[in-house]
């Protein structure tokens, strides 16, 4: 996760983690935590020789606390969308490596970054912007402002959709786009 704090604190989790109450410093670079990934759909954890290459020092005597602890860096949850509310699915929709070129062109498209020639940029900067690419914010404001009966919907279908959506980017804390005045839903 990204902290835009000020607070030293919270900027420097981005940079290590804590594996039974000690700081461990890592390595964030972007590409290093794809091959994480790699490593991690062949095998249940990285084998011991490669434990190492993501801590930026000596990694912790108890690997598999260590190796937890890697897994939540490179996961890096969000709380939105609320995955209660999502549609799950088995089909992948893109690949690292397949999508590599696509990726790269996206990159430098959107946001002027080579990624060829990146190799500093931080794992969870990286995932950030390339979630953003997948979902455009302004998809996002959407859903949360739909309102059921709006004469924008073209039925119920698409209602029930956009009513998923702003359920999946809820912000806690705010009242919900309320429905258009005298409007009844059908169901």
């Amino acid at each position: 996760m990204i902290f835009l704090s000020k607070n030293a604190a919270a900027r420097a989790r981005q940079k290590s983690v804590l594996v039974h109450g000690v700081e461990y410093k890592i390595r964030t670079e972007f590409w290093r935590w794809i091959n994480y990934g790699h490593l991690r759909e062949k095998e249940e954890q990285p084998p011991p020789e490669r434990y190492g290459d993501f801590y930026a020092g000596k990694p912790p005597g108890d690997a598999a606390a260590g190796i937890a602890e890697l897994d939540r860096f490179w996961i890096d949850r969000q709380l939105l969308p609320d995955t209660r509310h999502c549609e799950k699915s088995d089909v992948a929709t893109w690949d690292w490596d397949v999508d590599g070129e696509y990726i790269c062109a996206e990159f430098l498209k959107v946001y002027g970054i080579d990624l060829e020639t990146e190799n500093d940029m931080h794992w969870h900067r990286f995932l950030a912007l390339w979630r953003a690419i997948l979902i455009d914010i302004n998809g996002i404001m959407s859903a949360r402002q739909h309102r059921s009966d709006d004469e924008r919907g073209d039925g119920d279908t698409y209602d029930r959709v956009m009513e998923k959506q702003r359920d999946a980017w809820w912000l806690d804390g705010t009242k919900p786009a309320k429905r258009a005045s005298g409007a009844k839903r059908k169901r």
